[in-house]
């Protein structure tokens, strides 16, 4: 059985904002114990994966980026940025939805795949 079916989630769920993944997120923590309900690549174990396939995907989610091309200039600051930053915060710190364990393995990966295949591990962010 599929964890969304378990968690009570329709099976073609598609999130269109961060609060309906977190709560998405929420329900399967709920729901099963022991899974991992939300994964982004995050911490310096995971290098550029936590930059590129963590973090701007993430803000480029929201529909901002890291840099103006108008004024062809990166941007530092932004309440975008700061959204992005707080998501993760919200993710690992405020409620455990991810594990911040996986982040900082030296393993990389493998855990968060071996946990998929093991039906322990769930990401919600896919489609």
């Amino acid at each position: 059985m599929d964890l969304f079916q378990q968690a009570g989630l329709p099976a073609q769920w598609q999130p269109t904002s961060w609060a309906e993944l977190l709560d998405a997120a929420r329900a399967i923590k709920a729901a099963l114990p022991g899974v991992t309900p939300l994964q982004f690549n995050a911490g310096t174990a995971m290098g550029e994966a936590s930059t590129l396939q963590g973090y701007i995907m993430a803000l480029l989610g929201a529909g901002h980026h890291v840099y103006d091309f108008d004024e062809a200039k990166w941007i530092v600051s932004s309440p975008a940025i700061l959204e992005t930053l707080e998501l993760f915060k919200t993710i690992y710190i405020d409620e455990g939805a991810g594990r911040s364990t996986l982040a900082a393995c030296s393993e990389r990966p493998r855990p968060v795949v071996r946990g998929v295949l093991e039906g322990r591990s769930c990401d919600v962010g896919r489609g």
